[in-house]
């Protein structure tokens, strides 16, 4: 509250003194940074020996891995309607690389997303940049190839990007969201590549003070608000909450782990309950942002388990109904209509960087199909996706292959907490001589065979 205070009394000239202070970071602090790679690899990626079983199984993934993680490194990327663009062979952490506009690197506070009236600048380029997705992709393409270009890659621009963006200025400190994903996919991608040959003791002390800092940013920006006398909060808290406890959980030697896991695990029970309505759906009544709530609620689930940190029963029952209400707003198909806001938002994003399909959330169906052992979740899916491999292990695609595959029908379902109502159809003519394409449900198309006399 101390430091809510000061940053809005003296947010210009003397917040940015008083910070180092309120924040409590001394310029070190005893642990031994050695331990913090085993501790990510040994939760965030799977064994070594899965590797050549991995290639035999999803040679096209493996591929697709390769192609990506060479356009990283030649520092193509594509993401928010940008198409293919080359960001140099030094990238601009802080520039909009559409319209060439440059953020400038003053302390967080001072720092506008909004670039001017006349500039129409826009900041989530930078953002999504240095949320570090590629830094996964990256990882997964040394972890299955073991050949160090990859890894030699990740740490260039990993140690771009900290000469870049010292803590906490320049725009890409300014959303504590953005920060709380970028620091799950550095722990991951690191997890990938914490074997490799590239890897020093002094990137280990650097890994572990960035890692620090980015849990004390988010701790004093918690995105939380109040409106009307209640508390009011949304994905970007959930990202906060989930930043900070994978950050407790992986990285026990730092001062606040022990702080940053337990009040992760409290808010984590409490937002549930908040954000995904009792009959499943998110309170948002947006596809897109249930995806991405689900996406937290499961990375942080899986990462507690793993770490052998038991959540309660009502958490995995309400997360269960999460998925429900993605297996009923998924269509024949694969695709989920989109409603409500529409965001590109992921955690970590898996498989198919940076092209996956935005509206295909099956991937997640079938995490729940051998979470809660769901023989529906696993018909809808299909294939089985290269993500599970990567949270859950070769048991994990095992696990998944062992259900049973039979035809299974979705009823109708009513979501009246979130006012959605899904309603299955089966049409059945007789005499039928004329195939049409008629609309049916948000926009879809069918193929039936129409009676010409019925239909002209």
């Amino acid at each position: 509250m101390l430091d809510r205070f000061v940053r809005h009394v003296g947010r210009r000239r003397f917040y940015p003194r008083l910070a180092p202070l309120l924040w409590r970071e001394p310029k070190s602090f005893s642990h031994t940074p050695q331990r913090l790679r085993p501790a990510l690899s040994n939760a965030a990626r799977p064994e070594p020996a899965e590797r050549e079983w991995f290639l035999g199984r999803f040679p096209e993934v493996a591929r697709c891995v390769i192609q990506a993680a060479e356009r990283v490194s030649q520092h193509v990327f594509d993401f928010l309607g940008t198409g293919s663009v080359d960001w140099g062979d030094s990238i601009d952490w802080h520039q909009d690389v559409q319209i060439g506009y440059r953020w400038p690197l003053k302390f967080y506070s001072q720092v506008s997303s909004t670039a001017s009236n006349a500039i129409a600048a826009d900041p989530k380029i930078p953002w999504e940049l240095s949320r570090l997705h590629h830094f996964v992709t990256l990882g997964q393409a040394y972890w299955l190839t073991d050949d160090r270009r990859w890894s030699d890659e990740f740490f260039a621009q990993w140690e771009s990007w900290l000469a870049s963006n010292p803590c906490p200025y320049g725009i890409n400190w300014t959303s504590a969201m953005d920060v709380a994903i970028r620091v799950v996919n550095l722990m991951w991608g690191c997890a990938l590549v914490a074997d490799a040959p590239g890897w020093t003791g002094e990137q280990d002390a650097y890994l572990n003070h960035s890692l620090r800092q980015h849990g004390l940013y988010i701790e004093h920006n918690l995105e939380i608000g109040v409106w009307d006398g209640q508390v009011v909060t949304a994905s970007h808290y959930l990202a906060n909450i989930v930043g900070l406890l994978c950050l407790g959980l992986l990285c026990s030697e730092l001062p606040e782990a022990a702080r940053w896991r337990r009040a992760g695990l409290r808010a984590l029970m409490v937002e549930i309950e908040r954000q995904i309505l009792p009959d499943g759906a998110n309170y948002e009544a947006s596809t897109s942002y249930h995806r991405l709530a689900v996406e937290f609620f499961t990375i942080a689930a899986l990462l507690c388990r793993r770490c052998g940190v038991e959540l309660p029963r009502r958490f995995w029952e309400r997360l269960e109904r999460a998925y429900e209400y993605i297996l009923y707003c998924t269509q024949p198909d694969g695709q989920v209509p989109a409603i409500g806001d529409g965001d590109d938002g992921r955690l970590l994003i898996l498989s198919g960087y940076p092209v996956w399909e935005r509206n295909d959330h099956r991937y997640l169906l079938a995490i729940g199909a051998v979470l809660f052992e769901r023989a529906d979740f696993r018909a809808a899916v299909g294939d089985c996706p290269a993500d599970l491999l990567w949270l859950l292990g070769r048991e994990g695609v095992e696990s998944f292959d062992a259900l049973p595959l039979t035809a299974t029908s979705v009823s109708s379902r009513a979501f009246p907490e979130v006012g959605v109502y899904v309603i299955a159809m089966i049409m059945t003519m007789p005499c039928c001589a004329l195939e049409r394409s008629v609309p049916m449900g948000w926009g879809g198309t069918r193929t039936m065979m129409l009676c010409r006399w019925c239909f002209p």
